[in-house]
């Protein structure tokens, strides 16, 4: 049971969770770098570049679906905590696991519906940027792949640690501030 609780802590994983971050973070400066430079551009210049506003869509795929795995490593998705917190502890257990279950099902089938459209657009190309249609579609398949694994590696971790339970708003308050005292 130990290997499944620290599975997280391999060092092939600690280098994927970083690099995840670091895309990410960098994909909200870029977007953030863009629109402000595009603001600017139209506001004074009177021109702008309009393959920026198709990348800036890019970046912003990219982001969301990086963003829905790093939310469900880190278990901060809503739920329905504030009704499941107030059942008997045996009770929760079935009803994480049981949502677990269908949020697993439906990244799944997210991921498996996902690779199959992805053959349906190829070679189909971008509106203004020259790049093909399916790199953008691929971060769709790729964060719902990254969200299911998550999902799996979470709840074998919350099996292992008996901790198979919804946290409620407080703890999650808590972690909040924790987080923000350590930024």
């Amino acid at each position: 049971m130990e290997k499944l609780t620290n599975i997280r802590q391999c060092k092939a994983l600690r280098l994927f969770y970083k690099i995840e971050n670091t895309v990410a973070v960098t994909s909200a400066v870029m977007i953030i770098l863009l629109e402000l430079y595009i603001v600017f551009a139209r506001s004074i210049f009177h021109k702008s570049a309009l393959w920026m506003d198709e990348f800036i869509t890019f970046l912003i795929v990219l982001l969301a679906m990086l963003g829905m795995s790093i939310g469900v490593k880190e278990n901060l998705h809503s739920a329905l905590e504030s009704f499941v917190c107030r059942l008997p502890r045996s009770i929760q257990k079935v009803v994480y696991i049981f949502d677990r279950a269908v949020v697993g099902a439906f990244l799944g089938i997210a991921t498996w519906g996902g690779f199959r459209w992805l053959a349906s657009v190829k070679g189909q190309k971008m509106i203004i940027l020259p790049w093909p249609i399916s790199i953008m579609y691929s971060f769709v398949v790729f964060g719902c792949l990254l969200a299911f694994i998550e999902n799996i590696l979470s709840t074998i971790e919350a099996v292992a640690q008996k901790e198979c339970r919804f946290i409620t708003m407080e703890e999650q308050m808590e972690r909040e501030t924790e987080f923000t005292q350590s930024v």
